[in-house]
């Protein structure tokens, strides 16, 4: 037909090519030549890592699994394989919580993941004063046992002599705990590459710790746009519960004089705040952890850190109206997008 004949024309006009019409007894015959090009093979799919997550803290726990259900940016490719596992698994109680902690070593050595992913102080879920284990102590149990696989140590204290002691421990990487999963694929990709330690922790770049111009949260950091705005609900109300049981807990530590006990309280809550971003927060317990090691922390420490997180729950509480907001009336989300 003139349509179907004068497509082919267009198609072979813009590949280079020619049309070609023969009349014969019984049919016509309309072709179209034009020159191939050159096969290039296609980059071969990647197959996503099996990754074991291990960390005691429950917020940290949720983020996890929405990046393990989360596609790559930009591709329909999942980032982590679905045989990916977070540990302990959400709603155990404390003592199976404690007890699946304790045996992660084993159940890696026999499923054999192609990474683990650590965090370093894994405090007992029982008793809230004290780790049960280290990143460290389970990469020096793998390494030992003829693990192979890449080791990435998560911690809120990502200094160089932390770094070095991970690295020493069998980790092949460090990564802070604010970092996103982005960060942690390409941390991956590096360790897998050479399976040299790289470090993808703190920059040494010098911060006065105290600065009250920082923000209160950061609501443009990652944390917030590698996960959904539901998950971001649940992790940041999750985070309001966690982090009131570290300050009740503190709080009991300090009556106690157990200064041991505050300092890792302090980190759990550094740790904790770093999750969703509470910039101030974290800076501040920071500064904290780090005094109450060398001197007592004291009942006014403690009123300024109970005021800080007021603060920091309440601008948190602003985001998440605004989030439940944006879920039930979407025009709301591109009115805020559009200004």
């Amino acid at each position: 037909t003139n349509i179907g004949g004068g497509a082919l024309l267009n198609v072979a006009k813009l590949l280079g090519g020619n049309v070609e019409l023969r009349f014969y007894p019984t049919q016509t015959k309309l072709s179209m030549q034009v020159v191939a090009a050159r096969a290039v093979s296609p980059a071969p799919m990647k197959e996503p890592r099996v990754v074991y997550f291990l960390d005691d803290e429950k917020t940290m726990r949720l983020r996890y699994t929405a990046w393990i259900r989360a596609l790559s940016r930009g591709s329909l490719v999942p980032s982590f394989h679905p045989l990916s596992k977070v540990f302990p698994t959400i709603g155990l109680s404390a003592e199976e919580a404690d007890a699946e902690m304790l045996s992660f070593a084993l159940l890696v050595m026999d499923n054999q993941p192609d990474a683990v992913v650590l965090d370093q102080n894994l405090m007992s879920q029982v008793s809230r004063y004290e780790n049960i284990t280290l990143g460290t102590q389970i990469a020096s149990v793998l390494r030992t046992r003829g693990y192979t696989g890449s080791i990435i140590i998560r911690s809120a204290n990502d200094s160089s002599a932390a770094c070095s002691e991970y690295i020493a421990a069998g980790a092949d990487a460090v990564l802070s705990k604010d970092q996103s999963r982005d960060a942690l694929l390409h941390c991956l990709d590096e360790t897998e590459k050479a399976k040299e330690p790289v470090s993808g922790g703190s920059t040494g770049r010098t911060v006065s710790l105290s600065d009250a111009t920082s923000p209160l949260v950061d609501l443009s950091n990652e944390v917030f746009s590698d996960i959904g705005s539901g998950m971001q609900v649940e992790m940041l109300e999750l985070f309001r519960w966690a982090s009131q049981e570290t300050l009740r807990s503190l709080s009991q530590a300090v009556g106690g004089g157990k200064s041991e006990a505050a300092a890792l309280l302090l980190h759990k809550l550094r740790g904790q705040s770093s999750l969703v971003a509470a910039s101030r927060l974290n800076k501040r317990t920071t500064e904290m952890e780090q005094e109450s090691r060398r001197s007592h922390f004291s009942s006014a420490d403690m009123e300024e850190l109970i005021n800080l997180h007021k603060a920091t729950l309440s601008m948190l509480e602003m985001h998440l109206s605004e989030q439940r907001s944006d879920s039930c009336d979407p025009s709301r989300r591109m009115d805020r997008a559009a200004d």
